[in-house]
């Protein structure tokens, strides 16, 4: 894709389960399904460590990279099926980008669904709704990404769960990848609709956070090129904010931007008086 965020960290990544001299994981029996209170206890289990996780983490950007990193890891924690996981956005011009890949493989799976337009993660970022791409074995018959499905076989995957995200102007996917084919419980896949949930609430809440900042940094600008323009040309506050929004309309540049020339161009002229001698640098 056009870029992607550097796979969790080898702390963050959870050791694959023994899979025994087989290669396979043992095949799961009905008396080993879940009762209702035990699946009512892990899900409860599975986001009360996934919301401590996400308190403990840093905003730090519009798509909150390091919180996305901490859904897939909790994701691959509480998901035993789960071989691989990637958070994977669309924008409104249609740029791809994939965030927290688990692994070089993941990322190199994401990256060629994007070359190709087609694979599990760009039906569920395009889906509506609550869309799900489930795909239970990748092997066997007919599959719809003939072009993507070997690479990612020999990827070493055999089943994909792509969960659509909705994040507000952007949209989003929760991949989670499989290393045997029908792999997935009803179970785990509860569980990563609840992830993708997760992950959708944490985008949506960093990416607020950071438009309230910007908000403030805009404020600050646009407080003081009034103030300039008040000093400058003897004018009051209501008159200098007309001045600076009647030049946001005629520049078609946005109220900050013009509120920031203002304060470069008037820094600038400061800096070439201290230079010339003629205002105290004091």
């Amino acid at each position: 894709m056009n870029s992607y965020d550097a796979p969790t960290s080898a702390a963050e990544q959870v050791p694959d389960l023994d899979v025994g001299r087989s290669g396979r994981k043992p095949t799961a029996h009905p008396s080993d399904a879940p009762t209702v209170a035990e699946l009512g206890e892990s899900l409860r289990t599975a986001l009360a460590t996934s919301a401590r996780r996400l308190v403990d983490t840093r905003v730090d950007s519009p798509h909150s990279t390091a919180m996305l990193h901490t859904v897939v890891a909790s994701a691959l924690d509480m998901i035993p099926s789960a071989a691989g996981a990637s958070v994977t956005m669309i924008d409104r011009h249609g740029a791809i980008t994939t965030h927290a890949p688990s692994d070089d493989r993941v990322a190199g799976v994401d990256e060629l669904q994007a070359a190709l337009g087609e694979g599990p993660c760009i039906d569920a970022l395009r889906s509506v709704g609550d869309g799900v791409t489930d795909v239970p074995d990748l092997g066997g018959g007919v599959v719809p990404w003939p072009r993507l499905v070997p690479h990612v076989r020999r990827a070493g995957f055999a089943a994909v769960l792509s969960f659509h995200l909705s994040a507000g102007r952007s949209a989003g996917a929760l991949n989670l990848w499989g290393r045997e084919p029908d792999g997935f419980t009803e179970h785990e896949r509860l569980l990563g609709a609840l992830f993708a949930d997760q992950a959708a609430v944490a985008l949506a809440g960093a990416r607020r956070a950071t438009e309230l900042t910007r908000a403030l940094i805009n404020r600050e600008a646009i407080g003081r090129a009034k103030g300039v323009l008040m000093e400058r040309f003897r004018i009051s506050d209501g008159e200098a904010f007309t001045m600076l929004i009647e030049s946001s309309q005629s520049t078609n540049l946005k109220l900050a931007d013009v509120a920031n020339w203002v304060i470069t161009d008037a820094e600038a002229g400061y800096a070439a008086e201290r230079a010339a001698g003629t205002v105290d640098p004091a």
